[in-house]
């Protein structure tokens, strides 16, 4: 049996940002958006909540790798924990980028950016503000964006901030420490003739 919750009205960039705790004794699953992982986010198909399904939900995330990868050594399980995050800083108001979530740049190979695109320029229109996006193409951070793109071989990626965010105050969305920079994507020829 699940809880509905009245939200109160929400900012755009509350209404951006993930609210994803599954609140429930048994919260912890297969997650939906990494290999060998269990989280507790509220990211899962409705039918896992008939009871039949109940061995799904784990009351923890050790639990729930033992019960859904038990050929895995247990250390190989990842665990995101999305209940117990810090609470999120607002963003301050003359931060553009403080909010955006990192994506594949689907005109380059392994490149992840945070540009916003509503005309479908750098990742389909549709992305935006799409719940089931959000960690599988769309990411808080450019470690996770890197990490799904390269399945794991992060040295691979190559990260490209958008321009706007580059003189923005604040995180503007960070980088990881010997991450790849490059001013603009650079696509990759698709044609084997040189131009």
């Amino acid at each position: 049996q699940q809880q509905q919750q009245q939200q109160p009205q929400q900012s755009e960039q509350q209404r951006r940002r993930l609210d994803e705790c599954y609140e429930a004794p048994n919260n912890w699953h297969l997650a939906m958006t990494g290999k060998n992982t269990c989280s507790n986010d509220n990211k899962f198909p409705p039918s896992w909540l008939n009871p039949s399904m109940a061995r799904f939900f784990q009351p923890t995330c050790q639990e729930c790798c033992k019960e859904m990868f038990p050929r895995l050594n247990p250390s190989d399980c990842a665990c995101v924990d999305v209940c117990e995050q810090e609470e999120e800083v607002p963003c301050a108001t003359n931060d553009p980028c403080c909010d955006r979530y990192w994506h594949p740049d689907v005109t380059a190979s392994f490149t992840c950016t945070n540009t916003y695109s509503t005309d479908g320029t750098t990742y389909p229109a549709y992305w935006n503000d799409n719940e089931l996006m959000v960690g599988t193409s769309m990411f808080k951070t450019v470690e996770d964006c890197c990490n799904k793109l390269t399945n794991g071989d992060v040295a691979k990626c190559v990260i490209v901030e958008a321009e706007e965010c580059k003189t923005a105050d604040g995180d503007g969305g960070g980088e990881d420490e010997g991450s790849v920079t490059t001013p603009t994507p650079t696509p990759r020829p698709t044609t084997a003739t040189p131009t």
